[in-house]
């Protein structure tokens, strides 16, 4: 834009210029709650337990939750920086949703079969079933 002169063009760069590194970090957020989803149904495959890893989430979020933080109380930007994210927006969160990330692992549980008490899909580390 700054190549032709136009006071036009000059607009549509300064615009794009304050909106693209906020743009930039939404996208980036949102890539790091989707890698810590694929993480969740990784661990799930690799132990043949997501509802064991269900439970374990929901402890540390209690855990979390029974902890005061001030750190985060005060200043709302340094929350992202944990794992259970505290009032936070989720759109600026790097980790989703405790509750949601536990729904995903139940829904991968009765993907699995382990929800129904069928036998469920052996690990990649483990073929045999050994435990």
């Amino acid at each position: 834009g700054m190549f032709f002169r136009s006071e036009r063009n000059g607009m549509a760069t300064i615009l794009a210029v304050l909106i693209a590194p906020f743009a930039a970090m939404i996208v980036q957020l949102a890539i790091s709650r989707t890698r810590e989803y694929g993480a969740d149904r990784t661990g799930a495959e690799m132990s043949g337990k997501p509802l064991a890893l269900a439970s374990a989430l929901a402890k540390i979020s209690r855990g979390a939750a029974a902890i005061p933080n001030p750190v985060a109380e005060r200043n709302p930007s340094a929350a992202q920086l944990y794992i259970v994210p505290t009032h936070v927006s989720e759109m600026f969160s790097t980790h989703p949703a405790t509750e949601n990330r536990i729904a995903e692992l139940e829904a991968l549980a009765e993907q699995m079969g382990a929800a129904s008490g069928a036998e469920p899909r052996r690990s990649a580390l483990d073929p045999l079933g050994r435990q």
